[in-house]
């Protein structure tokens, strides 16, 4: 979690924002994390939640294709 305790983002910024803020959401988006971006007058929070990834571990993806295969075997 990212946070501080300033005047927080005026609507207009987080409807209209930068590369900020926009490349934080394409971060969380890439790595299918979870993003929650507060704001309010006491200040801002940025909450990342990311996937444990297991080294070696097939993805879900990778797991339903096989599924897939086997069933039409």
């Amino acid at each position: 979690m990212i946070s501080d305790n300033g005047k927080g983002m005026a609507l207009y910024s987080r409807l209209h924002f930068g590369l900020g803020i926009y490349t934080i959401k394409q971060i969380a988006k890439s790595y299918k994390a979870k993003l929650s971006i507060k704001s309010s007058k006491k200040g801002t929070a940025i909450h990342f939640v990311f996937p444990l990834l297991e080294i070696g571990r097939p993805s879900k993806e990778e797991i339903q294709k096989e599924v897939l295969e086997r069933m039409q075997d």
